[in-house]
């Protein structure tokens, strides 16, 4: 039902989904989607409370409305509701996303992990700024000298 890039027709979409379903807890998360996209987050945060008191309690739901918290500036709601997403479904692969973002300051880009120096792996001793010939040296010496 979304339209791929067209963000106020997709709201239109759900709203009408809404109008003709009113208990559609998928239609009122959907909304929350492309109003948190739009960067309405007051109105996507009451989607998604909507969804959830609909009876969608889903990871998905407490991510989205947990970055909405977190982009209006309330870390601690924020945190509540990415541990509840995490809680919800631990395997998730938007894991690593909510665990990097839950102390995140708003809006400060995610960033990588630090890269582990206890393991003789190249993938794990990769340092992001080298180029590929130079990583291979540079990992290559560092093995030898020990």
């Amino acid at each position: 039902m979304e339209s791929k890039g067209e963000p106020d027709k997709a709201l239109a979409d759900f709203e009408e989904a809404i109008r003709l379903d009113p208990k559609d807890a998928y239609a009122y998360s959907s909304r929350g989607n492309s109003r948190t996209m739009k960067r309405q987050f007051d109105k996507a945060i009451a989607d998604f409370d909507e969804a959830i008191r609909l009876g969608l309690k889903i990871a998905f739901v407490y991510h989205m409305r947990g970055y909405s918290w977190q982009q209006k500036g309330d870390q601690a709601k924020a945190i509540a509701d990415l541990d509840e997403a995490i809680r919800l479904d631990p395997n998730s692969p938007r894991r690593s996303t909510i665990v990097a973002s839950r102390g995140r300051p708003r809006g400060r880009p995610l960033r990588r992990p630090p890269i582990s120096s206890t393991r003789h792996d190249s993938t794990e001793l990769r340092h992001p700024k080298m180029s590929p010939p130079i990583r291979s040296r540079r990992i290559a010496s560092s093995i030898n000298r020990s």
